[in-house]
């Protein structure tokens, strides 16, 4: 951790696994504040450890189908987001690790960003210079309207070269018919990235690079680091 300036992609569904019950098992049997405290007692753990350097939170992605995910889950299935945002809660008010903060999972149209960062708000979690909200990039709707998505009010942008790879290709790298055309390093991905970074630094927010490529292809990274990106997770 000495070598490191934070961590900036903790993602929630990793974190889920690990607790003693399901989101919805919490819910039905009446232990919210369990499964927050669960949850945020994991969160802490990343927290306190880079204490006083950022720790990102992304909440969490994870969905049956490709549509069902991201921020619209979130914003349709809000008793289960609810959850997590007490977990942050508890972590920044109660621990007072106010090191923490937050991605937002990829949110197809920038109305739905716009209404779950007012979720965000109702529950007292106001963006603030203590308080960053970064937003996913993951589908093409991101890169092309990035300006737009910038504009609703956001401290960064992570970009997902794996989730970017498999929605700018149309590849599922889990299938194995195709797997073999999937990379994270195509001319549609690095030109995509490229635009991004270049839009984040015009507006003076952060971006960072997050997914497989960063680790496997350290010419990304030259490259990358020329594009003005601000950090690699």
């Amino acid at each position: 951790k000495e070598h490191v300036n934070g961590v900036g992609l903790l993602k929630g569904e990793i974190l889920m696994k690990e607790l003693s019950m399901t989101p919805i098992e919490a819910i039905e049997n009446g232990k919210r504040l369990t499964y927050s405290k669960q949850l945020a007692e994991k969160i802490g753990h990343f927290a306190k450890a880079f204490y006083p350097r950022p720790v990102m939170y992304r909440f969490s992605d994870h969905g049956s189908t490709l549509g069902l995910r991201g921020a619209y889950k979130h914003l349709h299935h809000q008793e289960m987001f609810k959850l997590e945002i007490e977990a942050v809660k508890l972590v920044r008010n109660v621990l007072n690790l106010n090191n923490l903060g937050v991605v937002l999972p990829v949110a197809r149209k920038t109305r739905e960003l716009v209404e779950i960062k007012q979720v965000l708000s109702s529950a007292g979690l106001h963006r603030s210079p203590t308080f960053k909200i970064w937003m996913t990039v993951a589908t093409p709707a991101n890169v092309f309207l990035i300006d737009e998505f910038i504009k609703t009010g956001i401290d960064g942008v992570c970009i997902d070269t794996s989730e970017l790879a498999m929605l700018m290709l149309g590849i599922d790298p889990k299938d194995h018919n195709v797997a073999h055309l999937y990379d994270e390093v195509d001319p549609s991905v690095l030109v995509a990235a490229a635009y991004v970074i270049t839009a984040a630094q015009k507006h003076r927010i952060t971006s960072i690079l997050s997914g497989l490529a960063p680790s496997l292809y350290p010419s990304l990274l030259d490259k990358a680091v020329t594009w003005g990106v601000t950090a690699v997770s």
